[in-house]
């Protein structure tokens, strides 16, 4: 008779100081059931969805989602109350996969303009230059379909994307960054190696494609290190 397999973890965690947390969480659990009814996994792989709130919490995961929310209260609850875990945040973005939302974005990008005038909480580590609500305030949310660049999340396409007090990708500073989708002619979905940063809220909508396309660069990478 043959060994069993042996059952994989793959724990990805969103972080759940602000902002919309539990869409990202109610998505990812979908994404993991989706992984393994349509068999695209192998069923050992056993998905633990996190909510991240310690440095602690962190040490164990494989991906990262910096979701959207304040930009000033994170700033807060990160430089101010929790050095070690922006400490561990920064750590983490080096090596393994994140996926930064609207204020997420900000997080990410290497430049910022339009800064508090307190200074900017910056993870960096994506060659771009953001502007802050460059989209418009809260009155000026909407929704729009995307110009997708990436054949991996076309489906993406067919759906109308949510923009609130959305930042903008202003430049692209470095060929080390590839655009994954554009609105307008302007780039909203950047990807620089294990960094993916969108200007939009992909978790208030139904689809369920740009958690998967994060979920599938984490469970390849979790593999490839076996």
């Amino acid at each position: 008779m043959g060994e069993d397999k042996q059952q994989t973890d793959i724990a990805v965690g969103v972080l759940a100081l602000q902002g919309g947390f539990s869409e990202h969480i109610s998505h990812l659990k979908q994404c993991a059931t989706r992984l393994l009814e349509t068999n695209e996994v192998d069923s050992i792989l056993n998905f633990k969805i996190v909510e991240v709130r310690t440095a602690s919490e962190i040490e164990s995961l494989d991906g990262l989602i910096f979701p959207g929310g304040e930009t000033t209260a994170m700033s807060i609850l990160l430089e101010k109350n929790n050095r070690e875990l922006l400490g561990a945040l920064q750590n983490f973005a080096k090596v393994r996969p994140v996926f930064g939302t609207c204020a997420g974005l900000i997080m990410l990008a290497n430049a910022i303009e339009g800064q508090m005038k307190m200074g900017q909480l910056k993870i960096g580590g994506i060659d771009i230059t953001v502007r802050r609500n460059a989209y418009g305030g809260q009155l000026q949310s909407f929704e729009a379909p995307l110009n997708m660049m990436e054949p991996e999340i076309l489906d993406s396409a067919a759906t109308a994307m949510v923009f609130i007090r959305a930042p903008c990708i202003e430049t692209v500073d470095s060929d080390k960054v590839k655009v994954l989708a554009t609105y307008k002619n302007k780039p909203v979905a950047v990807r620089q190696n294990n960094l993916i940063g969108i200007s939009f809220h992909p978790e208030l909508t139904e689809s369920l494609e740009w958690h998967l396309y994060f979920m599938r660069i984490i469970i390849s990478e979790k593999l490839a290190k076996k």
